[in-house]
């Protein structure tokens, strides 16, 4: 179909990457509307392929965390763990609301 041959085709060139992926989603948006099924392994193929080589250390890192199949993206696996310094006197007890000036129920 020509939407998947656009989209395979389709190039970030001067486009912000906003932009790009945006033109990615319109191919795959319609595709989907044609009843052709997408795969993610081909939309990511696709926004791989169409990025200049400037990005290619983002394409390699992307290629070992699959390979490695590390599914779950670092930073939120990273933050969910409690640091340290974090303590039971740290949390708010009763009915605090934290350091707002306005109160529950009216002004003050």
């Amino acid at each position: 179909m020509r939407y998947r041959s656009l989209l395979h085709n389709f190039e970030k060139n001067d486009l912000s990457m906003s932009a790009y992926l945006v033109g990615i989603k319109h191919f795959c948006d319609s595709l989907a509307s044609c009843n052709q099924h997408i795969y993610l392994a081909e939309q990511q193929s696709a926004i791989a392929n169409g990025l200049p080589s400037e990005f290619d250390h983002i394409i390699q890192i992307s290629a070992n965390l699959a390979m490695t199949n590390q599914s779950t993206p670092l930073l939120p696996a990273y933050t969910s763990h409690p640091s340290p310094q974090s303590s039971h006197s740290n949390r708010a007890t009763g009915f605090s609301r934290g350091r707002g000036r306005a109160r529950f129920g009216g002004m003050s």
